[in-house]
Protein backbone atom coordinates (compact mmCIF):
# COMPACT_ATOMS: atom_id res chain seq x y z
CA UNK A 1 0.00 0.00 0.00
CA UNK A 2 1.11 3.16 -1.09
CA UNK A 3 1.23 6.12 1.37
CA UNK A 4 -1.07 8.18 -0.72
CA UNK A 5 -1.42 11.92 -0.57
CA UNK A 6 -4.23 13.84 1.46
CA UNK A 7 -7.09 15.02 -1.17
CA UNK A 8 -8.40 17.91 0.07
CA UNK A 9 -11.97 16.85 -2.07
CA UNK A 10 -12.11 14.32 0.35
CA UNK A 11 -10.98 14.91 3.62
CA UNK A 12 -12.60 17.17 5.73
CA UNK A 13 -11.04 18.98 8.71
CA UNK A 14 -12.71 17.35 11.57
CA UNK A 15 -11.37 19.29 14.55
CA UNK A 16 -9.97 22.50 13.85
CA UNK A 17 -8.76 24.41 16.95
CA UNK A 18 -7.18 28.14 16.93
CA UNK A 19 -5.40 30.17 19.01
CA UNK A 20 -4.97 27.08 21.43
CA UNK A 21 -2.37 27.41 24.34
CA UNK A 22 -0.19 24.87 25.71
CA UNK A 23 3.06 23.78 25.41
CA UNK A 24 4.99 20.25 24.39
CA UNK A 25 6.08 20.29 27.85
CA UNK A 26 2.76 20.74 29.28
CA UNK A 27 1.18 17.86 27.34
CA UNK A 28 4.06 15.17 28.11
CA UNK A 29 3.82 16.70 32.05
CA UNK A 30 0.36 16.26 32.40
CA UNK A 31 0.91 12.49 30.85
CA UNK A 32 3.08 11.53 32.93
CA UNK A 33 1.04 12.87 35.81
CA UNK A 34 -1.15 9.01 35.41
CA UNK A 35 0.07 6.77 37.49
CA UNK A 36 -1.08 4.05 35.85
CA UNK A 37 1.02 3.89 33.28
CA UNK A 38 4.05 2.23 32.57
CA UNK A 39 7.12 4.68 32.58
CA UNK A 40 8.36 3.47 29.35
CA UNK A 41 4.84 4.31 28.24
CA UNK A 42 5.00 7.42 29.33
CA UNK A 43 8.26 8.35 27.69
CA UNK A 44 7.02 6.54 24.15
CA UNK A 45 4.32 9.03 24.79
CA UNK A 46 6.07 12.28 25.24
CA UNK A 47 8.46 11.45 22.54
CA UNK A 48 4.94 11.56 20.27
CA UNK A 49 4.12 14.36 21.69
CA UNK A 50 7.53 16.51 20.68
CA UNK A 51 7.22 15.14 16.93
CA UNK A 52 4.48 16.01 16.83
CA UNK A 53 4.19 20.02 17.33
CA UNK A 54 1.40 20.52 14.77
CA UNK A 55 -1.19 18.38 16.36
CA UNK A 56 -0.27 18.91 20.27
CA UNK A 57 2.74 22.20 20.81
CA UNK A 58 -0.41 24.74 21.31
CA UNK A 59 -2.97 22.42 22.99
CA UNK A 60 -5.78 23.57 25.29
CA UNK A 61 -5.56 21.93 28.42
CA UNK A 62 -9.07 20.24 27.92
CA UNK A 63 -7.01 19.14 25.04
CA UNK A 64 -4.13 17.61 26.70
CA UNK A 65 -6.97 16.05 29.42
CA UNK A 66 -9.12 14.36 25.66
CA UNK A 67 -5.74 13.22 25.26
CA UNK A 68 -4.71 11.55 28.02
CA UNK A 69 -7.72 9.95 28.35
CA UNK A 70 -8.14 8.46 25.47
CA UNK A 71 -4.38 7.21 25.79
CA UNK A 72 -4.90 5.64 29.26
CA UNK A 73 -8.30 3.92 27.49
CA UNK A 74 -5.76 2.43 24.64
CA UNK A 75 -3.38 0.84 27.65
CA UNK A 76 -6.28 -0.52 29.25
CA UNK A 77 -7.86 -1.95 26.18
CA UNK A 78 -4.60 -3.48 24.44
CA UNK A 79 -3.51 -5.48 28.00
CA UNK A 80 -7.17 -6.60 28.93
CA UNK A 81 -7.58 -7.96 25.30
CA UNK A 82 -5.19 -9.51 25.12
CA UNK A 83 -5.16 -11.00 28.89
CA UNK A 84 -8.66 -12.47 28.09
CA UNK A 85 -7.34 -14.13 25.09
CA UNK A 86 -4.31 -15.86 27.35
CA UNK A 87 -5.64 -16.39 30.47
CA UNK A 88 -3.28 -14.29 32.56
CA UNK A 89 -3.94 -10.80 34.09
CA UNK A 90 -3.54 -7.56 32.34
CA UNK A 91 -0.77 -6.87 34.83
CA UNK A 92 1.23 -9.40 33.14
CA UNK A 93 0.49 -8.40 30.20
CA UNK A 94 1.73 -4.88 30.92
CA UNK A 95 5.19 -6.68 32.53
CA UNK A 96 5.52 -8.56 28.92
CA UNK A 97 5.08 -5.75 27.62
CA UNK A 98 7.83 -3.47 29.37
CA UNK A 99 10.13 -6.68 29.38
CA UNK A 100 10.08 -6.64 25.02
CA UNK A 101 9.35 -3.25 24.40
CA UNK A 102 12.49 -2.93 22.45
CA UNK A 103 11.68 -5.53 19.72
CA UNK A 104 10.70 -4.00 16.44
CA UNK A 105 7.17 -5.38 15.83
CA UNK A 106 6.32 -3.55 19.27
CA UNK A 107 8.20 -0.10 18.86
CA UNK A 108 6.59 -0.06 14.95
CA UNK A 109 3.07 -1.02 16.51
CA UNK A 110 2.53 1.26 19.35
CA UNK A 111 4.20 4.20 16.97
CA UNK A 112 2.02 3.97 14.57
CA UNK A 113 -0.77 3.92 16.66
CA UNK A 114 -0.39 6.52 19.06
CA UNK A 115 0.61 8.87 16.44
CA UNK A 116 -3.15 8.12 14.90
CA UNK A 117 -4.87 8.47 18.62
CA UNK A 118 -3.34 11.67 18.83
CA UNK A 119 -4.64 12.61 15.45
CA UNK A 120 -7.89 10.85 15.86
CA UNK A 121 -10.68 13.14 14.78
CA UNK A 122 -13.10 11.71 16.95
CA UNK A 123 -12.29 9.82 20.66
CA UNK A 124 -14.15 6.97 19.47
CA UNK A 125 -11.22 5.48 17.69
CA UNK A 126 -10.02 4.43 20.67
CA UNK A 127 -11.05 1.41 21.02
CA UNK A 128 -10.82 0.11 17.20
CA UNK A 129 -7.10 1.36 17.49
CA UNK A 130 -6.09 -0.52 20.79
CA UNK A 131 -8.13 -3.78 19.36
CA UNK A 132 -6.20 -2.83 16.15
CA UNK A 133 -2.52 -2.71 17.95
CA UNK A 134 -3.32 -5.84 20.47
CA UNK A 135 -3.64 -7.99 17.66
CA UNK A 136 -0.57 -7.34 15.89
CA UNK A 137 1.20 -6.98 19.13
CA UNK A 138 0.15 -10.28 20.33
CA UNK A 139 0.49 -12.49 17.10
CA UNK A 140 4.45 -9.98 16.70
CA UNK A 141 3.53 -8.70 13.26
CA UNK A 142 4.89 -5.59 11.97
CA UNK A 143 2.24 -3.35 10.65
CA UNK A 144 1.50 -4.25 6.92
CA UNK A 145 -0.42 -2.47 4.18
CA UNK A 146 -3.77 -3.54 6.02
CA UNK A 147 -2.79 -1.82 9.68
CA UNK A 148 -1.18 1.02 8.21
CA UNK A 149 -4.37 1.72 5.98
CA UNK A 150 -6.74 1.19 8.66
CA UNK A 151 -5.01 3.86 11.26
CA UNK A 152 -5.06 6.26 8.84
CA UNK A 153 -8.69 5.68 8.29
CA UNK A 154 -9.80 5.53 11.88
CA UNK A 155 -8.15 8.77 12.59
CA UNK A 156 -10.58 10.49 10.07
CA UNK A 157 -13.81 9.23 11.12
CA UNK A 158 -15.62 10.55 13.78
CA UNK A 159 -18.10 8.33 15.65
CA UNK A 160 -21.27 8.12 13.21
CA UNK A 161 -18.75 7.37 10.34
CA UNK A 162 -17.79 4.57 12.01
CA UNK A 163 -21.21 3.28 13.05
CA UNK A 164 -22.19 4.01 9.52
CA UNK A 165 -19.37 2.17 7.78
CA UNK A 166 -19.95 -1.10 10.61
CA UNK A 167 -23.20 -1.36 9.46
CA UNK A 168 -21.91 -0.72 5.56
CA UNK A 169 -19.79 -3.98 6.31
CA UNK A 170 -22.30 -5.72 8.07
CA UNK A 171 -24.90 -5.68 5.47
CA UNK A 172 -22.27 -6.63 2.69
CA UNK A 173 -21.11 -9.51 4.47
CA UNK A 174 -24.92 -10.26 5.03
CA UNK A 175 -26.24 -10.40 1.79
CA UNK A 176 -23.14 -12.20 0.17
CA UNK A 177 -20.97 -14.86 0.52
CA UNK A 178 -18.31 -13.79 -2.45
CA UNK A 179 -15.13 -13.02 -2.01
CA UNK A 180 -16.05 -9.62 -3.71
CA UNK A 181 -19.28 -7.85 -2.86
CA UNK A 182 -20.51 -4.23 -4.86
CA UNK A 183 -21.97 -2.36 -2.73
CA UNK A 184 -24.03 0.96 -4.47
CA UNK A 185 -24.91 4.08 -2.93
CA UNK A 186 -27.75 5.97 -4.41
CA UNK A 187 -29.49 8.99 -4.59
CA UNK A 188 -30.82 10.77 -1.33
CA UNK A 189 -33.02 8.09 0.01
CA UNK A 190 -36.49 9.51 0.34
CA UNK A 191 -37.82 6.66 1.56
CA UNK A 192 -36.05 6.66 4.57
CA UNK A 193 -34.53 9.91 6.69
CA UNK A 194 -34.43 11.89 3.39
CA UNK A 195 -31.18 13.05 4.08
CA UNK A 196 -28.88 9.75 3.79
CA UNK A 197 -28.61 6.97 1.11
CA UNK A 198 -29.43 3.97 0.11
CA UNK A 199 -27.11 1.36 -0.62
CA UNK A 200 -27.81 -1.75 -3.04
CA UNK A 201 -25.19 -5.41 -2.58
CA UNK A 202 -24.87 -7.25 -4.84
CA UNK A 203 -26.45 -10.94 -3.87
CA UNK A 204 -25.36 -14.56 -4.43
CA UNK A 205 -27.93 -15.82 -6.38
CA UNK A 206 -26.81 -12.31 -9.34
CA UNK A 207 -29.64 -9.87 -7.31
CA UNK A 208 -29.68 -6.80 -5.24
CA UNK A 209 -30.37 -5.90 -1.86
CA UNK A 210 -31.58 -2.53 -1.05
CA UNK A 211 -30.72 -0.98 2.52
CA UNK A 212 -32.55 2.36 3.34
CA UNK A 213 -30.96 5.23 5.78
CA UNK A 214 -27.38 4.15 5.43
CA UNK A 215 -24.93 7.16 4.96
CA UNK A 216 -24.79 10.31 4.81
CA UNK A 217 -21.82 10.69 2.74
CA UNK A 218 -20.91 8.15 0.62
CA UNK A 219 -18.63 9.97 -1.38
CA UNK A 220 -16.46 11.28 1.26
CA UNK A 221 -16.50 7.49 2.95
CA UNK A 222 -15.96 5.82 -0.08
CA UNK A 223 -13.09 8.22 -1.08
CA UNK A 224 -11.10 7.23 1.89
CA UNK A 225 -11.81 3.43 2.04
CA UNK A 226 -10.32 3.65 -1.71
CA UNK A 227 -7.47 5.56 -0.86
CA UNK A 228 -6.28 3.13 1.65
CA UNK A 229 -6.97 0.59 -0.38
CA UNK A 230 -9.47 -1.10 2.13
CA UNK A 231 -11.91 -0.91 -0.90
CA UNK A 232 -11.30 -1.41 -4.52
CA UNK A 233 -13.25 1.48 -6.89
CA UNK A 234 -15.29 -0.35 -9.61
CA UNK A 235 -14.11 2.42 -12.15
CA UNK A 236 -17.70 2.35 -13.93
CA UNK A 237 -19.85 4.54 -12.28
CA UNK A 238 -20.47 8.33 -12.81
CA UNK A 239 -21.50 10.15 -9.93
CA UNK A 240 -24.22 11.48 -8.73
CA UNK A 241 -26.27 10.52 -11.48
CA UNK A 242 -26.08 7.34 -11.07
CA UNK A 243 -24.93 6.74 -7.61
CA UNK A 244 -21.41 5.82 -6.30
CA UNK A 245 -19.90 2.21 -6.39
CA UNK A 246 -17.02 0.57 -4.15
CA UNK A 247 -16.13 -3.06 -4.17
CA UNK A 248 -15.17 -4.61 -1.07
CA UNK A 249 -13.16 -7.34 -0.08
CA UNK A 250 -14.88 -10.22 2.08
CA UNK A 251 -11.79 -10.82 4.00
CA UNK A 252 -10.99 -6.77 4.95
CA UNK A 253 -14.30 -6.47 5.84
CA UNK A 254 -14.33 -9.13 8.28
CA UNK A 255 -11.47 -7.38 9.91
CA UNK A 256 -12.83 -4.45 9.65
CA UNK A 257 -15.97 -5.08 11.14
CA UNK A 258 -13.75 -6.63 14.40
CA UNK A 259 -12.67 -3.72 14.88
CA UNK A 260 -15.49 -1.03 15.21
CA UNK A 261 -16.90 -1.68 18.32
CA UNK A 262 -16.79 1.58 20.06
CA UNK A 263 -17.42 0.51 23.46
Amino acid sequence: MSEKAEDSSIINAKDTTAALTGTVGAVGAALGTNPTMAPWQVALIAGFVALMPGVLAASSEAFVTRKRRSAQKFWDTITKKWAESEDKTPEEIAGLLEARKDEPHINETIWRSIRSLMEAADEAATMPLAVLAQDYLRQEKRPDAFFRGTVRLLQELDRLEMEELATMLNCALETSQRPQIIIRANLPDLAGSGDRYMLSVNGDGGGTRLFHNILSDPLRLFGLLEREQLTNPSGTTVWPRAGLDTIVVRTVAERLCKLLVLR
